[in-house]
């Protein structure tokens, strides 16, 4: 027995930092495995959580996170070989029978009561099919980039569209495609 058997919640509380002290190990090694650039660095965490005792519970943000990455790393040695963007099938009219190289659903937090839509990414465009819907040319975006779940568009109109993903990997994956697009 230690003391924090007789404090109420004492044990859980040591436990929960506990978790977290690991979790914060873990993020910090993704993120130097993110910055080495290279899939193989980020291959090798995928077992990570366990060796740390996570459960793929406890670490499911974290995990998904990785497979984003990974998924962008391997985007990025099909580019080096010279493959082309993925092209998805959509029947979606909004595209006019457009290729589609990313769609997924997303929502506009930085609206309010947007009850969310899709997003799709074409080589001359985006377009957010929802409440809010938006057609954005690449000629009038200035840059994108994602930041956790969201997929943040700078528009030449000194303004930033934001699109929030249902996951990291949809996130990365898009942004990775948008940015593609822009050179």
């Amino acid at each position: 027995m230690s003391i924090l058997d007789f404090l109420p919640g004492g044990r859980a509380r040591a436990e929960r930092r506990e978790m977290d002290r690991r979790l914060e190990c873990l993020r910090g090694e993704i993120e130097a495995a993110r910055q080495a650039g290279g899939r193989a660095a980020l291959d090798r965490l995928r077992t990570r959580p366990a060796e740390l005792g996570l459960s793929d519970d406890e670490a499911d943000l974290e995990l998904e996170l990785l497979e984003g990455l990974i998924e962008v790393g391997t985007l990025n040695e099909q580019a080096a070989g010279g493959a082309p963007l993925p092209v998805m099938e959509t029947n979606h009219r909004a595209l006019a029978g457009e290729p589609c190289h990313f769609a997924a659903p997303a929502s506009r937090p930085d609206i309010a009561g947007d009850g969310g839509g899709k997003l799709f990414v074409t080589p001359r465009r985006l377009v957010y099919i929802g409440s809010t819907p938006v057609t954005l040319s690449w000629a009038h975006v200035s840059a994108v980039n994602a930041m956790a779940r969201d997929i943040v568009v700078g528009a030449r109109a000194e303004r930033h569209l934001v699109f929030r993903c249902n996951s990291y990997v949809d996130a990365l994956r898009g942004a990775w495609i948008a940015s593609r697009l822009l050179k």
